[in-house]
C-alpha cells in the first residue's frame, strides 16, 4: 500500500477512507468540539494505551460530552488491531489517531453532549532520521490554562498550528512556543529537555504545556538511569540556549536530538538519546498493550 491508509474506522465500521462521511453540520467541523490522541503502533502494540484513553476520555468530559459517548479501551484496542490488520500495518510502525467529535450542531446547549463522532485511522510511521532538528522561536504563544486547560489534546489547536507554519515557512523543522510570561514552554508538537552540566531541566506544568505521556516516561526514564540531577520550573529562553544538549519527545517520535534553535546550535552526540530510547524500550516490554 502507499503512504496513505486504505481503511479507516468511523463509529465502529471498518470503512475505504473515501467512504467515510460526517454530516456537514457536525459541530466538530464548525467548532472543534472534539478530542483527540495520536500514538504509535509498533508491531500492533501501543504504549501506554490506557493513559491514552483515559487522557481523551477527560477532554471529552472537560468538553460535556455524556459518558456514554467515552471511548472502552478494549472496545478500542480491537478496533485498533482490526484497522491496522485492514492496512496491512501489523507487523510495521504506524501512526494512529483516535478523533471524537462532537455530532450535532448545538455546540453551545446546556445538556450533555449525547452524539459523537468517532475516527480511527493508521498510517505507515516512518521515523525520523537522526539528523538533528532545528527550531525557530515563534511569535505565537502558548495558550494560558486559564483559558483552556493544557494538558488535554482538544481539537481546537490552531496555536500549535500556527507557530509550527512560522517556523516551518522560515526553513525550520519546529517552533520553540514560548508561554505569555516569556517562559519556556514546548516545541509546536512536542515536549522538549535540556542538559546542561549534570542537570537536565523540563518546563513545568505551571508552563501552559501539554504534559506528554512520552514526557512522563523519559522523565522516570531520567531519574531510574540516574545520569544527573533533574529539574522542572520555569525557565527563560536564555538558560535553554545555554544547554549543552537539547531533545524533544512524544508518543510518535518519542525522543529526538535538536541541534539549533534560531542561531544557536548545540551538542549534537547521541549517546544520551541512544541511552534513553534503550531506556524506553524497557518500559515498553512491561507497558504495552
Amino acid at each position: 500500500m502507499g503512504d496513505q491508509a486504505e481503511y479507516v474506522i468511523l463509529n465502529g465500521r471498518l470503512l475505504p477512507a473515501p467512504d467515510a462521511y460526517i454530516h456537514a453540520s457536525s459541530s466538530g467541523l464548525y467548532h472543534g468540539t472534539g478530542a483527540f490522541e495520536t500514538f504509535l503502533a509498533e508491531q500492533g502494540s501501543v504504549f501506554m494505551f490506557d493513559e491514552h484513553i483515559g487522557r481523551l476520555n477527560r477532554g471529552l468530559d472537560w468538553l460535556g460530552f455524556d459518558p456514554k459517548q467515552f471511548v472502552h479501551m478494549k472496545e478500542t484496542g480491537e478496533e485498533v488491531s482490526e484497522l491496522l490488520k485492514a492496512n496491512g500495518l501489523t507487523g510495521t510502525a504506524a501512526k494512529v489517531r483516535i478523533q471524537v467529535s462532537q455530532a450535532g450542531s448545538t455546540a453551545y446547549g446546556k445538556e450533555r453532549v449525547s452524539n459523537s463522532v468517532r475516527l480511527i485511522t493508521a498510517e505507515p510511521y516512518r521515523s525520523r532520521p537522526d539528523n538533528a532538528l532545528r527550531l525557530k522561536t515563534a511569535e505565537t504563544r502558548v495558550v494560558p490554562a486559564a483559558c483552556r486547560p493544557s494538558d488535554l489534546k482538544l481539537s481546537n489547536t490552531l496555536h500549535y498550528r500556527q507557530a509550527w507554519r512560522e517556523a516551518t515557512n522560515a526553513g525550520f523543522d519546529d517552533a520553540l512556543m514560548l508561554t505569555i510570561g516569556e517562559y519556556v514552554a514546548e516545541s509546536a508538537i512536542a515536549n522538549i529537555f535540556w542538559k546542561k552540566g549534570d542537570i537536565i531541566y523540563t518546563p513545568s506544568e505551571e508552563c501552559d504545556i501539554l504534559p506528554g505521556i512520552m514526557r512522563n516516561a523519559v522523565i522516570k526514564a531520567v531519574r531510574d538511569m540516574n545520569v544527573g540531577t533533574f529539574e522542572t520550573g520555569e525557565f527563560n529562553r536564555k538558560d535553554l540556549l545555554g544547554a549543552d544538549q537539547v531533545w524533544l519527545t512524544n508518543s510518535v517520535m518519542e525522543v529526538q536530538p535538536v541541534g539549533m534553535i534560531d542561531e544557536v546550535r548545540f551538542n549534537s552526540g547521541m549517546r544520551l538519546i541512544n541511552d534513553l530510547r534503550n531506556k524506553l524500550k524497557i518500559y515498553k516490554e512491561h507497558y504495552s498493550l
